[in-house]
């Protein structure tokens, strides 16, 4: 009968990948175990389609006017006291019946922060002295108090951040929320490749894995039993949202009623372009269908266009806070998204066995690509200053720094 390594050697002979066990002879048993353990989640036809993708496509640009058009935005201060009052009770109405449920998108280390350790423990500095989960935590906490119920709150982790993003909100007690109503689980990876097709080692041990991106939220969703679990407490909308901006307003009750108000499938926020050339990606439409263009994505002649009014036809910047129906999350779970090629410098082990930097495909599926299955999105624009302070930079633009000036002038500590 065949054994494991010789199933396994068969396998990546197939795929012209045997040189992932270069290294099996320097091994011990366990770690040879290890090794062979981690080939069982690789879907190697599926990496072979997606390397051939990256091979015949390129990198992916837009090239001209007819791929995207600019796409209608509502603007919350446009609405009325009278309308915003009646998004408001209509949120309010159906967070008080706990049909909201929160998803944080979390995966990411705090490595470009100088933290070690999940980008949601790290402390965003004085006055205020909390981390990003923290804040996060302390706002779902005083609308599950407002609304006597409390806010089922699932927090995506990666592979490198799951147990030590547990372990964190354990020795913090989970600040006071509710144990049984956070629901850890984990997003997707795909190895990375090099530009000959090669699957990379980490370690001698270890394939190179690289997170899937935020779409892989959905079917990470289902896979995990997540959504089952929203689907058994009665929830009927999904709020999504990143780890960065230490400004989001968790489960929004206005943006609630006002994407159930204007009847959609889906909605986002988003906040005005500081200029044409912040490094954002915008909403807009492409291939007559909703969907978010990256800066380095966009034609250099759309960037600077604008209305009749100055307003940029392209300045509606993606800040990662979506709202889904439940029935669209079970569909877009079972469909899928598609993969897009990224291109990354890995540090890992070469021929040799010695550790080399090398540049590399990774593949994402984004969050934004699910629009293009929906029928009815809603975008609103909402005040850049007062819902948005990313934290992305160590010094500088996006930094701590200038997130706790905003949270400090909106007096949110």
């Amino acid at each position: 009968m065949e054994n494991k390594l010789d199933k396994v050697k068969r396998i990546l002979a197939q795929y012209k990948q045997l040189h992932l066990l270069d290294f099996v002879g320097a091994l011990t048993i366990e770690e040879i175990e290890n090794l062979l353990n981690q080939f069982e989640s690789i879907d190697f036809e599926k990496m072979r389609s997606l390397y051939q993708g990256s091979v015949s496509n390129g990198k992916e640009k837009l090239s001209n006017h007819r791929d995207i058009s600019p796409i209608h935005c509502d603007v919350l201060n446009n609405y009325n006291e009278l309308k915003q009052k009646k998004f408001l009770e209509i949120g309010e109405s159906v967070l008080g019946m706990g049909k909201i449920a929160v998803v944080t998108m979390a995966g990411g280390q705090g490595t470009r922060l100088g933290h070690k350790g999940p980008k949601g423990t790290f402390n965003i500095g004085y006055p205020i002295n909390k981390t990003l989960f923290q804040l996060q935590n302390e706002r779902l906490k005083s609308l599950s108090e407002k609304y006597k119920r409390w806010i089922p709150w699932y927090i995506m982790t990666s592979g490198e951040a799951h147990e030590d993003t547990i372990k964190y909100f354990e020795c913090n007690n989970y600040f006071g929320y509710e144990k049984r109503e956070v629901f850890f689980f984990q997003q997707g990876a795909l190895p990375m490749l090099s530009f000959d097709g090669k699957i990379l080692l980490k370690e001698k041990n270890e394939i190179y894995f690289g997170p899937d991106g935020n779409g892989s939220v959905f079917h990470s969703l289902k896979r995990s039993g997540a959504l089952e679990d929203m689907t058994n407490k009665g929830i009927e909308w999904v709020f999504f949202t990143g780890i960065d901006n230490a400004l989001v307003k968790m489960a929004d009750p206005i943006f609630v009623g006002y994407a159930i108000n204007s009847d959609v499938n889906a909605a986002s926020k988003s906040v005005p372009k500081k200029h044409p050339e912040e490094r954002a990606g915008v909403f807009c439409l492409k291939e007559s269908k909703p969907s978010i263009v990256e800066y380095s994505e966009i034609p250099e002649e759309l960037i600077r266009m604008s209305n009749a009014n100055g307003q940029l036809l392209f300045g509606d910047v993606n800040i990662l806070v979506h709202l889904f129906r439940i029935s669209e999350l079970h569909k877009i779970a079972e469909e899928g998204l598609p993969y897009h090629t990224v291109v990354k410098n890995a540090a890992c082990i070469d021929r040799n066995g010695k550790k080399v930097e090398v540049s590399s495909y990774k593949y994402e599926s984004f969050i934004f690509d699910a629009f293009k299955v929906l029928d009815r999105v809603a975008i609103l624009q909402v005040v850049r200053e007062m819902e948005f302070a990313p934290i992305k930079n160590k010094v500088g633009e996006d930094s701590p720094e200038t997130a706790v000036r905003q949270l400090i002038q909106l007096e949110r500590i």
